[in-house]
C-alpha cells in the first residue's frame, strides 16, 4: 500500500513544481470524503472513502490524477495525460489497483484531408492483483464523410475488441463498420456491422425521422446476427404533449411479436419535476418507478421510492413501497463569503429499518 501513496505524493509534487515554473498554467482539483454507516440500528458498520483529484493545464497540455482510499478496500489510482502537437492529439491513461498495474492506453489521433484517424495501444491486467496476467492489443479507426453517401467509420481491433477490451491470447478480435447520416424516405438511416474472427457477428439497421405530430421523433432498429439473419426490431419514440416530455421504447422478436417495452413521462411538481417510468412485457406490468427532483440555488434533492408490483389484472394495480432513497446536496457558502464546498447526503430506508446513511463533503480548489 506504500506505492499508491508515493505515486500520489510524486504527482502532487510534479504538479506544484510545474505550476511554479510555468505561472500561466492552471492547477485545480478536489477532495471528497464519504462516511457511510450501514444498518445503524443493529449490525452497525462504517466505511470511509477519500477521493483526491488533481489536474494541471497549460495551453494544450494537461495532466490529471485521481486517487481513491477506503478502509474496506485496496487503494486505486488513475492518471491521464492530454497534449496537442500541431494536428496530432496525444492522450494517455493508466490505472493501478493497490500496487498492481491494472490497465493503460496511449492514443494518437488527428485528421488529414477531412479524414479523421485514431490509433490506440492498450495493455491490461487480465488476472488479479495477487496473480497478474498481462496482455496487449490495439484499436485503429478511420472516419470521414463520403460524398453522396454519408458518414463512414471503420474500426478494427487487434488483440482487442473494437470497443477497447483486451482479449487474452487473441491476435485478431473484431472490426466495426458504421455508416450513418444516410438519407432515406425523409429521414436518416444507419448501418452498424460487427465482425469477429469467424466473420459477421451482428448487423443493426436504424432509421429515424421527426414527424409533425407533437414533434414526434421516431427511431427504429432492425437487429440481425450472422449474415443478416433477422432477430427483431426496436422502436424508440419521443414527443412533447403540452409541456410534458414523453419517451418510449418497444421491442419485438423475429416474428414481430411484442416482447417488452417501457415509457416515461416528466411533469412539474412542487417546484421540481416528477418522472414516472413504467416497464412492461407481453403479459404484465414489470416495474413502476417514480423520481422527484428539485434544483434550487444551493440545494439539490432527489427522492426515489421503490415499488413492488403485488398484482395487476389490466385494470387494477396493487403495489407496495418497501423502500425509499433520498439524495440531498447542498452548496455551502458563509455569509455571502467564500465557497466552502459541497455537502451530500444519501439515505436508504425500508419500512422496517434505516439501511444506510452516506455523507460526502467535497472541496474544490
Amino acid at each position: 500500500m506504500l506505492m499508491p501513496k508515493i505515486a500520489l505524493v510524486g504527482l502532487i509534487a510534479c504538479v506544484c513544481l510545474t505550476s511554479i515554473a510555468c505561472a500561466q498554467g492552471t492547477l485545480g482539483g478536489s477532495n471528497a470524503i464519504t462516511v457511510t454507516i450501514t444498518d445503524p440500528a443493529s449490525a452497525f458498520s462504517i466505511d470511509i472513502t477519500e477521493v483526491f483529484n488533481a489536474s494541471y493545464r497549460l495551453d494544450s497540455f494537461s495532466v490529471s490524477g485521481r486517487t481513491t482510499f477506503t478502509i474496506t478496500a485496496s487503494p486505486a489510482q488513475d492518471f491521464r495525460l492530454n497534449a496537442r502537437l500541431g494536428d496530432l492529439t496525444v492522450q494517455g491513461a493508466t490505472s493501478f489497483r493497490t500496487d498492481v498495474f491494472a490497465r493503460g492506453n496511449l492514443d494518437l489521433s488527428g485528421s488529414w484531408e477531412g479524414v479523421s484517424y485514431r490509433a490506440s495501444l492498450l495493455i491490461s491486467n487480465l488476472g488479479s492483483s495477487e496473480t497478474p496476467s498481462y496482455d496487449t492489443g490495439g484499436v485503429f479507426r478511420i472516419a470521414g464523410v463520403a460524398a453522396g453517401v454519408g458518414y463512414v467509420s471503420i474500426t478494427a481491433g487487434v488483440g482487442a475488441s473494437p470497443f477497447g477490451s483486451v482479449r487474452e491470447g487473441t491476435c485478431f478480435e473484431g472490426a466495426r463498420i458504421l455508416l450513418s447520416d444516410l438519407s432515406l424516405c425523409g429521414g436518416k438511416a444507419g448501418v452498424d456491422v460487427l465482425l469477429g474472427q469467424a466473420g459477421l457477428d451482428s448487423e443493426t439497421i436504424t432509421w429515424q425521422t421527426t414527424l409533425a405530430y407533437h414533434d414526434l421523433k421516431l427511431q427504429t432498429s432492425l437487429r440481425f446476427i450472422d449474415l443478416f439473419q433477422f432477430q427483431g426490431v426496436t422502436a424508440n419514440v419521443r414527443c412533447t404533449i403540452g409541456d410534458l416530455p414523453i419517451t418510449g421504447r418497444f421491442s419485438f422478436d423475429s416474428d414481430l411479436v411484442f416482447q417488452s417495452g417501457n415509457w416515461s413521462i416528466t411533469a412539474p411538481l412542487f417546484g421540481g419535476s416528477l418522472t414516472s417510468a413504467t416497464t412492461f412485457n407481453a403479459d404484465t406490468l414489470v416495474s413502476q418507478n417514480l423520481t422527484w427532483s428539485y434544483w434550487g440555488d444551493r440545494l439539490f434533492v432527489v427522492i426515489t421510492p421503490t415499488f413492488d408490483i403485488v398484482s395487476f389484472d389490466g385494470a387494477l394495480l396493487e403495489f407496495a413501497v418497501p423502500a425509499v432513497r433520498v439524495n440531498l446536496s447542498w452548496f455551502l457558502v458563509c455569509c455571502d463569503g467564500p465557497e466552502l464546498g459541497d455537502l451530500g447526503l444519501v439515505i436508504r430506508a425500508t419500512r422496517e429499518k434505516l439501511e444506510s446513511i452516506a455523507a460526502t463533503y467535497t472541496y474544490s480548489f
